[in-house]
């Protein structure tokens, strides 16, 4: 009989496996490897080992398990193993491998010193196996006496150890689910004595509702499939009362398919577990109380990463959920870089040094959504301490695009309010100027016809009469158009079917428009009437369309189309600065070069023309129409981009008490 000490190690890490052995073979051990179940059941059919340093942890298999399946050949039933186990897993698998007998633990890492003396330990008692064993029985196996006594002992030790487990119940149970034998601490962790316990059906330390969703079932069927179940939930004490419990239950085999029973070991964690749940409790209605607000709410990091989203900001910023933002980088949804222009990079971010010198920002800006597209925002960044140390920030935002476009409106209606403003103080003035010219004219143009009916010799002076008479009759249509713009014009409006003026007069505008120019007309049926007076609307209409032409300076065409409009909502009728109500809307499309905006301003200024300043480009012909329709109760708007073409369009009230509002009321 030789006295070489065999170890069997079954490892599957190599660098784990590569320690011990190192460690062993140094001590002059005979040592044999495996790397997995298989190959370790493969070597225990073929040889005797006197000790198994066995891993808890195996690719595709439960060191447990398997320490268990070697108990129960007759071969393996009493040699030693020593479990090999993760640092935080003793507590909860110590209980059922001392179950086992002949079994101790070891934590990884595995220090030198005290794996060679656990090994001594059984090296020693593997001697005195040796030395009172009968020489006919098999290698390794002490007389039957001597066996007992030795199991007797290391059991009375396991008893102890398991006995002194603090804050854990370990139940014996049979095939069936029934305790058969308990440690001393389900008095008081479950609250009974471990008579009273004997006989009680597992389940009965579940919870109601656990029991009628069969979960003492499914824990033994698991154990039994997998080898193990464990799970943590609510346990009932003898009284009634409910401690939180994590549990394992792992299955005792007789021999293959034979289920003797099983063991379940069962931690108290209520205290741990009502602390999570105040922590719980406090995080979720801290995130109620996030998700309430309409404000966008996001933190980031010092390296410049999302840590946290509130509802309103996902919504914002168009991400489904919370995982979508969690650890992104803050450049993605606040785009923004170094004076120099440079991306930034996580700390070099001009935003995390700001957070860092612990200064408050507030300003207005653009953020990204999902799909890339940028809004704008006005947010503030609050920094985060804790400890002392600055550990982030937390950034609040708000959407203020509809602000934005209230304010491109505001700004719109003050532009086009100075404007009319401008306009009406040049009408007041040529209005006086045009009275006042009106007068001589009318002496001029009256002395001139006068003349030329009483001349002895028409052939000497009639042509210079005549052209007298032509500069003044001139001058009489230039004091009509500044009356006109001046709205000084008698008008009385009067009833127009809006439909059937534009196509009797389309001839006259297709002849405005001219021989290169393409005139087309759509009208929305059931157009309601408008109230004006024909001639001067018709010749508001052909000053619009002689300024298209013009801007068109090769082919090209233009469109006269009307439709209803409805401005009764205040808002919409101040942004053009008429009165609520119902309206025809004239447009006038052409598909010339486009109006840049400096000249748009300027459109309807009176002697305000792009053109050379002559005779025919006084500059009144817009004015003129502006000061008809505005005299009508309605007004002209323009849109137009250089490059793209304009479209003037006409608003005309289809209420005559839009034209003469009440005393009192305003008029614009």
């Amino acid at each position: 009989m030789t006295d070489t000490f065999s170890i069997l190690v079954v490892e599957s890490n190599p660098q784990g496996l590569q320690h011990l052995v190192g460690i062993l073979s140094g001590a002059e051990y005979s040592v044999t490897t495996a790397v997995s179940a298989r190959q370790a059941f493969s070597l225990l059919f073929s040889q005797s080992f006197d000790l198994i340093l066995l891993s808890i942890q195996l690719p595709n298999a439960d060191g447990l398990s398997i320490a268990a399946q070697i108990r129960n050949r007759e071969q393996s039933r009493t040699t030693p193993i020593l479990l090999l186990s993760p640092p935080d897993g003793y507590d909860s698998l110590a209980a059922t491998g001392f179950a086992m007998g002949n079994v101790d633990f070891l934590a990884k890492p595995v220090p030198s010193e005290l794996l060679l003396s656990k090994v001594k330990i059984w090296v020693e008692r593997a001697k005195e196996f040796r030395k009172d064993a009968d020489p006919s029985g098999p290698r390794g196996t002490p007389p039957t006496a001597i066996t007992e006594s030795n199991l007797k002992d290391q059991d009375s030790r396991n008893r102890a150890a398991i006995d002194g487990m603090q804050d854990t119940a370990i139940l014996w149970e049979d095939s069936n689910g029934f305790v058969v034998a308990s440690n001393s601490q389900v008095r008081r962790i479950l609250g009974y004595q471990e008579r009273e316990i004997l006989g009680m059906h597992a389940s009965e330390f579940f919870s109601r509702e656990d029991r009628d969703a069969g979960v003492p079932e499914w824990e033994l069927r698991t154990a039994i499939e997998k080898g193990r179940a464990l799970d943590e939930r609510w346990h009932i004490r003898k009284d009634g009362s409910r401690i939180w419990g994590v549990g394992l239950v792992t299955p005792i085999w007789n021999g293959p398919g034979e289920l003797e029973g099983f063991i379940k070991i069962l931690r108290d964690r209520t205290d741990q577990k009502i602390t999570e749940d105040l922590a719980l409790d406090s995080e979720e209605r801290y995130k109620r109380l996030l998700d309430s607000t309409v404000e966008g709410i996001f933190g980031f990091d010092l390296n410049a990463m999302c840590t946290f989203a509130n509802v309103s900001c996902l919504s914002l910023l168009g991400y489904p959920d919370e995982q979508g933002i969690l650890g992104l980088d803050l450049h993605l949804i606040m785009p923004h870089g170094p004076a120099e222009g440079r991306p930034c990079q996580g700390r070099d971010c001009v935003m995390v040094s700001a957070i860092q010198e612990e200064r408050e920002i507030h300003r207005e800006g653009e953020f990204k959504r999902a799909n890339g597209q940028m809004f704008p925002v006005e947010y503030r960044i609050h920094t985060v301490r804790t400890t002392g140390a600055v550990i982030g920030a937390v950034v609040t935002f708000m959407d203020i695009s509809e602000r934005k476009r209230t304010e491109a409106r505001l700004k719109a209606m003050e532009r086009r309010f100075a404007q009319a403003q401008k306009l009406e103080a040049i009408g007041r003035l040529a209005g006086g100027i045009a009275h006042e010219l009106n007068n001589d004219l009318t002496a001029v143009i009256g002395y001139g016809e006068l003349l030329l009916d009483r001349i002895d010799d028409p052939l000497l002076v009639r042509p210079g009469l005549m052209e007298i008479l032509q500069s003044g009759k001139r001058a009489a249509d230039l004091v009509r158009k500044l009356l006109a713009f001046a709205g000084k014009q008698p008008i009385v409006p009067r009833p127009i079917q809006l439909e059937s003026f534009l196509k009797e007069r389309f001839p006259r505008f297709r002849e405005a428009a001219g021989d290169r120019v393409q005139l087309s007309l759509e009208l929305d049926p059931d157009l309601p009437q408008v109230f004006s007076e024909p001639t001067h609307l018709e010749q508001a209409i052909l000053s619009i369309l002689a300024n298209a032409r013009e801007a068109m300076a090769e082919e090209g065409s233009l469109s006269i189309s009307a439709r209803k409009q409805d401005l009764s909502d205040p808002a919409a009728a101040e942004s053009l600065l008429v009165r609520p109500g119902i309206y025809d809307c004239v447009s006038i499309q052409d598909t010339g070069r486009g109006i840049p905006v400096e000249i748009q301003e300027r459109l309807f200024d009176p002697f305000f023309s792009t053109k050379e300043m002559g005779r025919f480009a006084v500059g009144l012909g817009l004015s003129s129409a502006y000061g008809i329709i505005h005299q009508c109760g309605g007004t002209i708007h323009v849109e137009s981009r250089p490059g793209e073409g304009s479209a003037v369009q006409v608003y005309l009230p289809t209420n005559l008490y839009v034209n003469h509002p009440q005393d009192g009321e305003r008029a614009y």
